[in-house]
This record gives structure tokens, sequence and C-alpha cells, in this order.
């Protein structure tokens, strides 16, 4: 009720109460005047332009509360000229700039010449939206709540629309892996993910369920790893009342996750005895609790996920579990696949903990180079390293890339896993 209640009173607002809020476009391809008018329509109206001396000259002409400037192709000193000259007409307006996620300098040029905002493209119509919803709240002296927007850290808030729960990576490796999940949303068969550690299988999962019918349902993730041998089976199907000492009754997973959507994560650390009834589970659309005869009926998508390595181990897979599962077979590559994405997934995590500042190019050498045994992941992780260890710098260089200090574990790691 207090989302409702807020954007109803953002929505007069922006409206000033009748009067519907005005965005200039700024982009040399005209493709895009029109994705822009179609996301913006409902709620703003919309006129574009290509060339920024025009803009300069509408903003003379009328008033606009907002500016979108797309500066994909701009040289940081380009960028610093089209900001400022828009800046120095802007009035009451804000400038969100628009370019690519992994262009750091231009993101910093953008911000330091008055941008409000930083879009990075292509650009989604949710983060286009909020963005300019949280800038409306801030123009009429309201907080935005945290449900609305993410906080900024100064006056200058990064949008990055892709949020930690997208598969980011522009490669085309990493295209066809997100084409491949629109295609298999359609669909309401199971869906094995095939995987590494640490190279997005839940976020995979996520998306799948994001982009089905099911979306409005619950998503639920299991971690098989963590689930007690003796409980796993009364978790995820459920239990009666003194079906073993202290127990009590309990809906299973698969009555809770009803029309919606089960992840089993780790799915080789499921014990083989309830591999056997999950798969009964799996062709009957049916399951008894723990300590009862009882079939109980439900509606869900079910979504699995391992290593690839465990896939011909018959001592962690039932053969007849696995044919029952891999219906659909999604493949996540290996960060060492498709290092191309290393730079745009570096920007990503950046932004995350609202980073804005450059990358020395011998730090990106440094990552580009190193063989990520654990992935994304393990990016993530050094990333947010470096943020904390550069936070009082003006660049992250290449000290601050600590990856040396993991080589002991990971390659231990290696000669474990084989």
């Amino acid at each position: 009720m207090k989302l409702i209640s807020y954007l109803l009173r953002v929505s007069l607002n922006d409206s000033y109460y009748g009067h519907v809020k005005r965005v200039l476009v700024v982009n040399q391809q005209p493709e895009d005047h029109h994705y822009y008018s179609l996301i913006l329509s409902d709620r703003y109206q919309t006129e574009c332009t290509t060339k920024v001396d025009e803009a300069c000259q509408r903003l003379a002409e009328e008033a606009f509360s907002f500016v979108l400037l797309d500066i994909s192709s701009c040289s940081p000193a380009e960028c610093r000229q089209q900001v400022g000259l828009l800046c120095a007409r802007l009035r009451r307006a804000n400038l969100v700039c628009t370019g690519p996620a992994e262009a750091t300098e231009l993101v910093i040029a953008a911000v330091k010449s008055g941008a409000s905002h930083y879009l990075s493209t292509p650009v989604q119509p949710a983060g286009l939206l909020s963005s300019l919803l949280q800038l409306s709240s801030q123009a009429v002296g309201e907080d935005t709540p945290s449900y609305a927007a993410p906080p900024a850290s100064s006056t200058v808030v990064i949008s990055h629309q892709a949020t930690e729960s997208t598969l980011h990576g522009s490669s085309q490796a990493m295209r066809q892996v997100r084409e491949t999940i629109a295609l298999y949303a359609q669909d309401d068969a199971s869906v094995l993910i095939v995987g590494d550690t640490g190279t997005g299988k839940e976020l995979a999962a996520k998306a799948i369920h994001r982009l089905s019918p099911r979306q409005h349902s619950p998503f639920v993730p299991v971690d098989c790893a963590s689930l007690p041998e003796t409980l796993a089976e009364s978790i995820l199907f459920g239990a009666e009342k003194g079906a073993y000492t202290d127990a009590f009754q309990r809906k299973g997973i698969f009555e809770e996750a009803d029309s919606g959507t089960v992840f089993l994560d780790e799915l080789a650390e499921l014990p083989l005895c309830v591999q056997a009834k999950l798969l009964r589970t799996v062709e009957t659309r049916r399951c008894s609790r723990l300590g009862s005869h009882r079939q109980i009926e439900f509606d869900i998508r079910l979504v699995s996920a391992t290593n690839a390595r465990h896939l011909q181990d018959e001592r962690l897979f039932r053969p007849d579990l696995l044919s029952r599962l891999d219906t659909l077979v999604l493949e996540l590559p290996p960060l060492r696949a498709h290092p191309e994405d290393i730079p745009e997934l570096t920007t990503h995590f950046m932004n995350l903990k609202r980073v804005i500042k450059p990358l020395a190019s011998l730090a990106l050498e440094k990552l580009q180079s190193w063989h990520w045994p654990c992935n994304v992941r393990e990016l993530k992780n050094v990333i947010t390293r470096a943020c904390v260890l550069a936070r009082n710098k003006e660049i992250i260089g290449i000290d601050d890339i600590q990856i040396s200090q993991l080589q002991r574990w990971t390659g231990y790691q290696r000669t474990l896993l084989g």
C-alpha cells in the first residue's frame, strides 16, 4: 500500500495536477526516437531531435522536464561539450545521459559536466521510467522510498537498470544464452541448467521465470547441497505431524510453489533415495507428504542446475531422473570462454558499488589475463575488493586488483575438482 500511495502521489506531482511533463530526446539514431516515444507515451509528451544545437534552441523556446541525451558515439571531450551546452539551457529540467555500460570515462565526463543520471544502453523501459520517477520525486521535494528506486551515493545516480539479478555480457556467447532463455521461458517443459561454479545458474533460472507466464507466481530456489539428508524429503514434499520424531505438519516446497517455478540448484547433492521420489513427482505432478499416502496435486515449472562434471556420475545422479529433467538444456559458458565481456562486467560491478572512477589500463589487462576458475562470481568479488581499496583514489590501479591472493585457493580447488 505504501508503494501504491507513493506512485499515486508522484503521478499527481508529475503532471502538476493536469500539466503533462515533457521529455526532449536528443539521439542521432532516428529509429530510437519511436522507441522512446512509445516507452514514455503514457506519462510524458515526447519531442525528438538528432542534433544538440536544435535541442538547445528548443530549450530556449519551451519548458521541458527532462532531456534524454545519447552520448554513445561521443568522445569524453565531446560529451563534456554537449552536456555543458544543454545544462546551460536546462532551467529546471534534468539531463539524463545514455551510453555504453563499459564506457567509464564517458560516465565520469557526463556526471562531472552536470548530468543527473546515466543509463546504460540498451535502455530498458523499467529503468528509464524508474529514473524519471526518482528525479520527479526529488524535484517536488520528496524522498524516494527504497522500494521505488535505489539510493544515490551523491546527487548523481548511475542507473544501470540491469541489476544484480541480470545476466550481463554483449559477447556472442552471452547473447545466445539470453536468446535461449527467452525461448525456453515460453514453454513449460523442465529445464536443466549446466555450468561451472559462479557462471550464474540461479540468475538464469530467475530470468526464465521472470519471462514466463508464471512470472507473477512464486519463484522458489532450493540449494540441494544445504538440505540435511534426513530432512530433504520433508522439506521438498512436506510432512504430517508425527511422521518422525518432533515432526509437525508442514507443506513441502512443491505445494508452496504451486503455479510458480521451483529451482533445484546443485541437484547432484540430492540423496539418491530422494531423487527416486522426485522422479515420480516430476512424472505425475503429484506428491505425498512424509507420513501420508494422500496424493497432493500441484502445478509448477521445474528448473534444475548442476555442474557438467556431475552429469555422467551415476553415484550422484539417477539416469532416469536426468532424462526427465533435461527436456530443455541451457549451457552457461565459463568466463574464460568470453573474456571480451570482462570490461562490461567490471563496469557493472563498479556501478553496483556506486563507484564512478576510471580503471587503469594495466588493471584491465590484469583482469583479462586471469583464467577465472570461479567465473563471474570471482570477478565480482575482485572488483568489490578493488572498489574498497581504491575508495580514496582517483583511479582503480593495478595494485587494487588483488587476484594473486586467490591463486593458492583456486589452484587447490582445481586440484580437488580435476
